[in-house]
């Protein structure tokens, strides 16, 4: 992580990995909420759900149909920030992404 980038994760992050967790379709090495201190002690900012999002969210095609994926889209838009991510549905919204 560049120290010159500020980082965020995205509530609905937590909360999608939150329920892939106990469903047992999310595998940890550690408990749940070691990871999230691991997130926040690297130097990860949360970003929480404001209500600017959900009205981006609102307005976005149903290009991509995931809840949570829809609103790490909006959040990006709306906040005009990059996403990390390998997922090439995210690539036919107005935001940058970027994948290695």
């Amino acid at each position: 992580m560049n120290p010159e980038n500020d980082c965020f994760v995205s509530t609905g992050t937590l909360w999608e990995m939150g329920i892939k967790y106990s469903l047992g379709k999310l595998k940890l090495k550690t408990d749940l909420d070691r990871v999230f201190q691991i997130f926040f002690e690297t130097g990860f900012q949360l970003l929480p759900i404001k209500p600017g999002h959900i009205v981006t969210n609102s307005n976005l095609a149903f290009h991509h149909r995931d809840p949570f994926d829809r609103i790490i889209i909006s959040q990006a838009i709306h906040e005009n920030y990059t996403i990390i991510s390998g997922d090439v549905i995210f690539s036919n919204y107005n935001v940058k992404v970027i994948w290695d």
